[in-house]
Protein backbone atom coordinates (compact mmCIF):
# COMPACT_ATOMS: atom_id res chain seq x y z
CA UNK A 1 0.00 0.00 0.00
CA UNK A 2 1.37 3.39 -1.00
CA UNK A 3 2.06 6.50 1.04
CA UNK A 4 0.01 9.61 0.22
CA UNK A 5 1.23 13.19 0.63
CA UNK A 6 -1.49 15.73 1.39
CA UNK A 7 -0.58 19.35 0.70
CA UNK A 8 -2.44 21.56 3.18
CA UNK A 9 -3.41 24.91 1.69
CA UNK A 10 -4.41 26.13 5.15
CA UNK A 11 -7.99 24.93 5.03
CA UNK A 12 -9.98 23.14 7.73
CA UNK A 13 -11.36 20.73 5.11
CA UNK A 14 -7.85 19.30 4.73
CA UNK A 15 -8.40 17.28 7.88
CA UNK A 16 -11.71 15.94 6.57
CA UNK A 17 -9.83 14.75 3.49
CA UNK A 18 -7.19 13.15 5.69
CA UNK A 19 -9.93 11.37 7.64
CA UNK A 20 -11.47 10.00 4.42
CA UNK A 21 -8.12 8.58 3.31
CA UNK A 22 -7.51 7.07 6.74
CA UNK A 23 -10.86 5.26 6.43
CA UNK A 24 -9.21 3.25 3.64
CA UNK A 25 -6.25 2.53 5.97
CA UNK A 26 -3.95 4.54 3.73
CA UNK A 27 -0.81 6.01 5.29
CA UNK A 28 -0.74 9.78 4.83
CA UNK A 29 1.71 12.56 5.54
CA UNK A 30 0.60 16.17 5.66
CA UNK A 31 2.68 19.25 4.88
CA UNK A 32 1.74 22.90 4.58
CA UNK A 33 2.17 24.65 1.26
CA UNK A 34 4.97 26.91 2.43
CA UNK A 35 7.52 24.11 2.82
CA UNK A 36 10.28 24.50 0.23
CA UNK A 37 9.96 21.92 -2.58
CA UNK A 38 13.66 21.13 -2.13
CA UNK A 39 12.90 19.77 1.35
CA UNK A 40 10.34 17.22 0.13
CA UNK A 41 11.37 13.65 -0.72
CA UNK A 42 8.87 13.17 -3.55
CA UNK A 43 10.11 9.67 -4.37
CA UNK A 44 8.61 8.12 -1.24
CA UNK A 45 5.04 9.08 -2.12
CA UNK A 46 2.73 7.02 -4.30
CA UNK A 47 0.30 9.90 -4.81
CA UNK A 48 -0.26 13.55 -3.91
CA UNK A 49 -3.46 15.31 -2.82
CA UNK A 50 -3.79 19.09 -3.18
CA UNK A 51 -6.23 20.36 -0.57
CA UNK A 52 -8.80 23.14 -0.68
CA UNK A 53 -7.76 26.56 0.54
CA UNK A 54 -8.45 30.29 0.36
CA UNK A 55 -7.36 32.66 -2.38
CA UNK A 56 -5.93 31.74 -5.77
CA UNK A 57 -3.39 29.09 -6.78
CA UNK A 58 -0.62 31.60 -7.50
CA UNK A 59 -0.86 32.97 -3.95
CA UNK A 60 -0.88 29.57 -2.24
CA UNK A 61 2.74 29.26 -1.15
CA UNK A 62 4.73 26.81 -3.27
CA UNK A 63 1.63 25.06 -4.64
CA UNK A 64 2.32 25.78 -8.31
CA UNK A 65 5.98 24.80 -7.89
CA UNK A 66 4.91 21.48 -6.34
CA UNK A 67 2.73 20.82 -9.38
CA UNK A 68 5.62 21.63 -11.74
CA UNK A 69 7.75 19.14 -9.82
CA UNK A 70 5.35 16.19 -9.79
CA UNK A 71 2.82 16.58 -12.61
CA UNK A 72 4.15 13.90 -14.94
CA UNK A 73 5.54 11.71 -12.16
CA UNK A 74 2.82 11.05 -9.57
CA UNK A 75 -0.92 10.45 -9.39
CA UNK A 76 -2.54 13.70 -8.21
CA UNK A 77 -5.94 14.59 -6.83
CA UNK A 78 -6.75 18.29 -6.55
CA UNK A 79 -9.76 19.47 -4.53
CA UNK A 80 -11.28 22.96 -4.91
CA UNK A 81 -8.18 25.22 -4.85
CA UNK A 82 -6.11 22.15 -5.74
CA UNK A 83 -8.34 21.52 -8.77
CA UNK A 84 -8.00 25.15 -9.84
CA UNK A 85 -4.22 24.96 -9.53
CA UNK A 86 -4.07 21.88 -11.76
CA UNK A 87 -6.28 23.53 -14.39
CA UNK A 88 -4.27 26.77 -14.33
CA UNK A 89 -1.07 24.72 -14.66
CA UNK A 90 -2.46 23.31 -17.92
CA UNK A 91 -3.51 26.72 -19.25
CA UNK A 92 -7.10 27.22 -18.07
CA UNK A 93 -8.38 30.58 -16.83
CA UNK A 94 -9.86 31.35 -13.43
CA UNK A 95 -13.05 33.41 -13.66
CA UNK A 96 -15.81 34.43 -11.30
CA UNK A 97 -18.47 31.79 -10.82
CA UNK A 98 -22.03 32.63 -11.85
CA UNK A 99 -22.59 33.19 -8.15
CA UNK A 100 -20.50 32.50 -5.03
CA UNK A 101 -21.10 29.00 -3.72
CA UNK A 102 -20.04 28.83 -0.09
CA UNK A 103 -21.55 25.78 1.55
CA UNK A 104 -24.10 25.40 -1.24
CA UNK A 105 -25.28 22.16 -2.83
CA UNK A 106 -25.35 21.78 -6.62
CA UNK A 107 -26.40 18.96 -8.88
CA UNK A 108 -23.62 17.92 -11.22
CA UNK A 109 -23.79 15.53 -14.15
CA UNK A 110 -20.93 13.27 -15.16
CA UNK A 111 -20.23 10.64 -17.79
CA UNK A 112 -17.16 9.07 -16.26
CA UNK A 113 -16.09 5.66 -15.03
CA UNK A 114 -12.87 6.56 -13.25
CA UNK A 115 -13.34 8.76 -10.20
CA UNK A 116 -17.16 8.62 -10.48
CA UNK A 117 -17.31 4.86 -11.03
CA UNK A 118 -20.48 3.22 -9.63
CA UNK A 119 -22.09 6.60 -8.87
CA UNK A 120 -25.31 7.89 -10.45
CA UNK A 121 -24.80 10.18 -13.44
CA UNK A 122 -26.37 13.08 -11.53
CA UNK A 123 -25.26 13.68 -7.94
CA UNK A 124 -25.45 16.37 -5.27
CA UNK A 125 -22.13 17.96 -4.30
CA UNK A 126 -21.10 20.65 -1.82
CA UNK A 127 -19.29 23.70 -3.15
CA UNK A 128 -17.21 26.33 -1.34
CA UNK A 129 -15.81 28.71 -3.95
CA UNK A 130 -16.41 31.93 -5.88
CA UNK A 131 -14.05 31.20 -8.81
CA UNK A 132 -14.26 28.48 -11.45
CA UNK A 133 -12.01 27.27 -14.24
CA UNK A 134 -12.85 28.26 -17.81
CA UNK A 135 -11.26 27.74 -21.22
CA UNK A 136 -10.28 24.20 -20.26
CA UNK A 137 -7.51 23.07 -22.65
CA UNK A 138 -7.90 20.04 -24.90
CA UNK A 139 -5.40 18.03 -22.83
CA UNK A 140 -7.85 18.02 -19.91
CA UNK A 141 -11.06 16.00 -20.16
CA UNK A 142 -14.10 17.57 -18.52
CA UNK A 143 -15.70 14.83 -16.41
CA UNK A 144 -18.52 16.73 -14.71
CA UNK A 145 -20.34 20.05 -14.87
CA UNK A 146 -23.30 21.87 -13.40
CA UNK A 147 -26.47 22.53 -15.37
CA UNK A 148 -24.96 25.98 -16.08
CA UNK A 149 -21.92 24.29 -17.65
CA UNK A 150 -19.53 25.30 -14.87
CA UNK A 151 -16.71 22.75 -14.80
CA UNK A 152 -16.76 20.60 -11.67
CA UNK A 153 -14.26 17.82 -12.47
CA UNK A 154 -11.42 17.18 -14.91
CA UNK A 155 -8.91 14.48 -15.71
CA UNK A 156 -5.67 14.81 -17.63
CA UNK A 157 -5.87 12.97 -20.95
CA UNK A 158 -2.39 11.49 -20.56
CA UNK A 159 -1.38 11.49 -16.89
CA UNK A 160 -3.11 10.17 -13.71
CA UNK A 161 -4.27 13.59 -12.58
CA UNK A 162 -7.81 14.46 -11.44
CA UNK A 163 -9.34 17.71 -10.21
CA UNK A 164 -12.62 18.19 -8.33
CA UNK A 165 -13.96 21.72 -7.93
CA UNK A 166 -16.41 20.58 -5.25
CA UNK A 167 -15.67 18.96 -1.88
CA UNK A 168 -15.91 15.14 -1.89
CA UNK A 169 -15.05 15.19 1.82
CA UNK A 170 -18.10 17.29 2.75
CA UNK A 171 -20.74 15.23 4.53
CA UNK A 172 -23.54 16.27 2.16
CA UNK A 173 -21.64 15.42 -1.03
CA UNK A 174 -23.21 12.30 -2.48
CA UNK A 175 -20.67 9.50 -2.92
CA UNK A 176 -17.66 11.45 -1.71
CA UNK A 177 -16.11 8.45 0.02
CA UNK A 178 -16.65 6.41 -3.14
CA UNK A 179 -14.76 9.04 -5.17
CA UNK A 180 -11.77 8.89 -2.82
CA UNK A 181 -11.80 5.09 -2.99
CA UNK A 182 -12.06 5.19 -6.78
CA UNK A 183 -9.03 7.48 -7.02
CA UNK A 184 -7.04 5.17 -4.75
CA UNK A 185 -8.06 2.11 -6.79
CA UNK A 186 -7.37 3.78 -10.14
CA UNK A 187 -3.80 4.36 -9.00
CA UNK A 188 -3.27 0.94 -7.35
CA UNK A 189 -2.82 2.53 -3.93
CA UNK A 190 -5.33 0.15 -2.35
CA UNK A 191 -6.65 -3.28 -3.27
CA UNK A 192 -9.28 -2.94 -6.04
CA UNK A 193 -11.75 -4.89 -3.89
CA UNK A 194 -11.29 -2.82 -0.72
CA UNK A 195 -14.38 -0.97 0.47
CA UNK A 196 -15.25 0.99 3.63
Amino acid sequence: MGLILIIDNYDSFTFNLLHYFEKFEVDCELIEHDLSPAKIDWDKYHGVVLSPGPGTPEKAGYLMQYINEIYKKKPILGVCLGHQALCVHKGARLVKAIKPMHGKISVITHNDQTIFKELPNSINVVRYHSLVCDDIPDNLQILAATENKEVMAVKDCQFPVWGLQFHPEAALTQGGMQMIGNWLRQNQIIDPLKIV
